[in-house]
């Protein structure tokens, strides 16, 4: 091998090429050259000036760039065809999620829950969703699903399990602005519904609730307008509470922005939106979330809502059973009224043979309606009336309410704190016009307007000695347009809450026209006025649903309206004998009311005749001993309401829904079936599981069947009382 090796300046040399034994073999002499030769040898192959001697390997590199760059522009189109294809194009594996035996069917958005091998609700959800949009999955396992819809918003339901006790949380999320989230539920055709609130033109069950369109559900007065929708609310008293016999409830987050429709008879529809009278904030999301419960029967299902849900039911302070309460609604106007009407007619009631008991005074007594006062010309010296009415035994009980008057000193001290709603702007109370004129509505989430108001209240009370007071008003339909609060409030009903809780920090606060979620505060719930007609529309045959439907809802004390219904009575301050034209719907009223806890009258049974006195006289002392003398050691102990369904009495099958919703029980021990149809002496009656018996026969009933009850006279009622076997044996 050739080796070169160089030293000091370079000089040109001969160059001999090494030779090899190959070389020598193939007899090829080395040639010598110059270094002279090889430069120049090697410059003619290539030149640097001319030739770039890297092309080869820029070459190579050029390529490799053009594949690297033409494979990543194809990944891209590559990985944005397959999201379009999987956007445009997936659909499930599986049409349908499973939870047990609920199904909820992807496609057409229907939840079929099912228990014990029976469909018990059926519902299409997502009605503002076309059904041809498919979703995508966020999450799926054995008890929860979640579904997305692209610019629509996201859909999930959960499934829990307790003991016997199901229940599907079902949650709707909205992605886009001024959307709608709406599920239906069918009412099933062998279903009854009850729940939601109390209607003045109360309906039973919830499917004969004849709504034209969606309304919100928010307590509402048949006096007031909700702002767009008229007097076509869901009543005073109210929750967010919907309970199927066929053993499913439904509670809706109170919270959500919620309008409910009923169509037909057929479906009851949910609706989360923010509109008027629902505000939305900055940070507000849409929702609409709401728990599905299922159990074996009505009552089981029922059971775990009082324990779960509602809160727990209070007994109140003055604890009214067998009680009667005579009010001068149906007698003089209330801006009429005077000392000397009131004294009267309590003598009136004394002199005809009755006791006294509680004597109601209506609104209209203040000189301007919000001044804690007696208005001085029409009440001389009501300290000294108060005086003559206890010591002839009577208790007395004033009407009022949370509003002012523009009129009234209390309206004008008021606007100087800042204590009443205020209108859209904040800056004057939103004025409200009401039944006694336009006036402004107290604050209720202001402390400070709250403690004016009690104060002031009190001090009344103790000035007269004034028993008891109803508190009229409160509910969210009253609220001004747009209306504004020291809280801001998600829902207009919390107003109602709001109020009642203050309320109930008055001295002798006995019962109020208003409810929602107020259970636990041991207060009655006054019903609304009702009118002197057999329908049910408003009439005798609306009692019956509106107290049971009270006490579904775990209202358990309540005091009716005045028996007969009410009797308008003019503006005009005259003392005229308003005639009461149906004697026997005022007997079949009497006789219904006896075996509720507490009694009302208003038109006075003499007026219409002596043998309708005798009679309301026999049925008003047999309600106190009734009450008093029997069921009185019972009361505290009652988990459920005193008034109640009878099939909350265990299960009832097969048994006509006219039978069951025209008919109650007293506890747990008596059957009561009332006559509610004119010129009728008959009727049937289901008995619960037992021995019964009846003042109408010398008989013994088993229960556990419907009876025909015959021979119920005008002056008679059809109840039964629970035998104890013990006693007969």
């Amino acid at each position: 091998m050739a080796t070169i090796v160089i030293e000091g300046p370079i000089e040109e040399q001969d160059i001999p090429l090494e030779t090899t034994p190959k070389n020598e073999a193939n007899g090829i002499e080395p040639e010598t050259v110059t270094e002279k030769e090889l430069k120049e040898r090697t410059q003619a192959i290539v030149n640097p000036e001319q030739v770039d001697i890297a092309f080869p390997i820029k070459q190579l590199r050029f390529r490799r760039e053009i594949k690297l760059k033409i494979m990543v522009l194809f990944l891209f189109f590559a990985i944005v065809t397959g999201v379009v294809c999987i956007y445009k194009f997936f659909e499930p594996d599986s049409l349908y999620f499973e939870f047990g035996e609920t199904k909820f069917d992807v496609e057409s958005h229907m939840l079929e829950v099912r228990y014990n091998d029976q469909t018990v609700l059926l519902g299409t959800l997502g009605q503002q969703i076309s059904k041809d949009v498919n979703p995508y999955y966020c999450h799926n396992s054995k008890t929860e699903i979640c579904l997305r819809w692209i610019n629509l918003g996201s859909l999930t339901i959960k499934q829990s399990v307790f003991e016997s006790t199901e229940i599907y949380h079902v949650t709707w999320i909205a992605w886009k602005q001024n959307q709608q989230l709406v599920d239906c539920y069918s009412f099933g055709d062998n279903y009854s519904w009850y729940g939601g609130g109390i209607l003045p033109d109360q309906l039973w069950p919830v499917q004969h609730w004849n709504k034209s369109q969606y309304v919100p559900f928010i307590t509402s007065s048949s006096s007031s307008v909700i702002s767009g929708y008229g007097h076509d609310g869901y009543g005073s008293v109210q929750e967010r509470y919907f309970l199927s016999s066929s053993g499913v409830q439904i509670i809706i987050k109170s919270t959500n922005p919620l309008f409910v429709n009923i169509f037909n008879q057929s479906q009851i529809c949910f609706k989360s939106m923010y509109s008027n009278p629902y505000l939305k904030s900055m940070n507000n999301q849409l929702e609409l979330q709401y728990s599905i419960i299922v159990d074996k029967s009505v009552s089981s299902v029922y059971k775990y809502a009082k324990s779960n849900i509602f809160p727990e039911t209070s007994t109140p302070q003055e604890f009214l059973i067998g009680d009667v309460i005579w009010s001068l609604q149906d007698v003089i106007h209330g801006d009429c009224m005077t000392q000397t009407d009131i004294l009267n007619f309590a003598d009136d009631i004394l002199s005809h043979g009755y006791n006294a008991s509680i004597l109601e005074i209506p609104e209209g007594f203040a000189s301007n309606y919000g001044d804690f006062n007696f208005d001085h010309e029409r009440f001389p010296n009501a300290s000294e009336m108060f005086e003559v009415l206890h010591r002839k035994g009577w208790k007395v009980m004033l009407v009022t309410g949370i509003f002012a008057n523009t009129d009234a000193n209390a309206f004008i001290e008021g606007i100087s704190q800042g204590y009443w709603v205020q209108d859209p702007r904040g800056e004057v109370p939103g004025l409200v016009q009401w039944d006694y004129g336009i006036g402004a509505l107290l604050d209720v989430t202001y402390d400070n307007a709250i403690m004016w108001f009690v104060n002031r209240l009190n001090n009344f009370r103790r000035k007269y000695n004034i028993d008891y007071f109803t508190f009229k008003y409160g509910q969210a339909s009253y609220l001004p347009f747009g209306f504004k609060t020291k809280i801001n409030l998600a829902n207009p009903s919390d107003f109602t809450r709001l109020y009642v809780e203050a309320i109930k920090q008055v001295d002798g606060c006995l019962a109020v026209t208003s409810g929602y979620q107020n259970q636990d505060l041991g207060l009655y719930s006054q019903l609304e006025s009702l009118h002197p007609t057999w329908l049910p529309l408003k009439g005798l045959k609306s009692v019956i649903p509106t107290v049971l439907n009270l006490s579904i809802l775990n209202y358990h004390y309540f005091i009716p309206s005045t028996i007969g219904g009410t009797i308008n009575v003019a503006k005009n301050c005259s003392h005229i004998d308003i005639k009461y034209s149906d004697p026997e719907l005022y007997i079949r009223w009497v006789e219904m009311q006896v075996f509720f806890p507490v009694m009302k009258f208003s038109v006075l049974p003499w007026k219409l005749s002596d043998s309708v006195d005798n009679i309301a006289k026999k049925w008003v002392k047999f309600h106190g001993n009734y009450f008093k003398n029997k069921n009185v050691q019972q009361l505290d102990s009652f988990e459920e309401a005193l008034i109640k369904p009878v099939w909350l009495s265990g299960d009832v099958k097969n048994v006509e829904s006219d039978v069951i919703e025209t008919s109650f029980m007293v506890g747990d021990s008596t059957v009561v079936a009332p006559i509610l149809n004119a010129k009728e002496n008959s009727r049937k009656v289901y008995l619960p599981e037992g021995k019964w018996s009846s003042p109408l026969s010398s008989k013994l009933f088993q229960g556990g069947q419907t009876l025909t009850i015959t021979g119920i006279n005008t002056d008679s009622i059809a109840y039964f009382e629970l035998i104890d076997d013990e006693l007969h044996k």
